[in-house]
């Protein structure tokens, strides 16, 4: 909902994936990059600065993880691992504590059993529940993308 909105005022643009027509491709557009001017003028640039530096810690966060693996990982896969790190967790709590859709929880899941870094089982006590819980693999991967997340944290807090 909230992407149609900044689609329809001409803030952002989006494209079908190249590899995956299934994708949205959104990026910034000429109009959103006059917003966000504004709004670091308004805001200053401490706070712009701040978000900017945690947008380049998950981007690390997602190399390092991925390179772990041995395959790129999606933000919302390398989110999902972390959000199982160290225990199992269904599609839906996962959504909810992420901010993401259920559909969104539900392929990076798939992705991520695939990879062999997690496992997609229905729950005991209501079976359309899928319980996500990760690989030893998986659990690797996971702990080095928490490990570059409380590395950001702390550098960021001296």
């Amino acid at each position: 909902m909230l992407v149609r909105h900044l689609l329809e005022l001409d803030l952002i643009i989006e494209r079908v994936g190249v590899r995956d027509r299934r994708q949205s491709i959104l990026r910034v557009a000429p109009r959103g990059e006059n917003v966000l001017f504004e709004l670091g003028a308004e805001l200053g640039r401490d706070r712009l600065d701040v978000w900017s530096a945690g947008v380049a810690a998950f981007n690390r966060i997602v190399q390092e993880a991925g390179a772990t693996a041995g395959k790129p990982l999606s933000v919302h896969q390398c989110a999902v691992l972390m959000i199982c790190a160290g225990n199992a967790i269904s599609t839906g709590e996962a959504a909810r504590r992420l901010s993401l859709g259920h559909s969104t929880v539900s392929m990076a899941a798939r992705a991520l059993r695939r990879d062999g870094l997690a496992e997609v089982r229905p729950g005991k006590e209501d079976r359309r529940q899928a319980i996500i819980s990760l690989t030893p693999q998986g659990a690797a991967v996971a702990a080095v993308a928490c490990c570059v997340w409380n590395e950001s944290l702390n550098s960021s807090s001296r």
